[in-house]
């Protein structure tokens, strides 16, 4: 039998998490807003029509609200901020040491 073939029609939170810590880790002061971020990954990943459906609000396009999970879910096991690789300033994400332990570990 053959291994199924993902079809991805939108980007995953998972997805956005490594480059995220990345990105902080890339400051002077190893710290990213939430804006520049959003920015960041919109520039990166161009969001597909998949992306920009809106969410149940109805009019927050769905990369938005993935993007914005990375916070708001940081209490989720095993989110970013529960591992202890980062921490939330209020405004944004600012990478620790073991964040970028971490980091050291992802292949390239």
């Amino acid at each position: 039998m053959q291994p199924r073939k993902i079809l991805r029609t939108r980007i995953q939170q998972g997805d956005i998490a490594v480059l995220a810590l990345e990105l902080a880790a890339q400051r002077a002061n190893g710290t990213i807003s939430t804006t520049a971020l959003k920015k960041f990954l919109i520039d990166k990943f161009k969001p597909t029509e998949g992306d920009a459906i809106p969410t149940a609000n109805g009019y927050t396009p769905l990369f938005d609200q993935i993007v914005g999970n990375l916070v708001s879910n940081r209490k989720t096991p095993t989110s970013m901020f529960a591992k202890g690789y980062a921490s939330y300033t209020g405004h944004g994400i600012q990478i620790t040491q073991a964040g970028r332990d971490f980091l050291k570990t992802v292949p390239r």
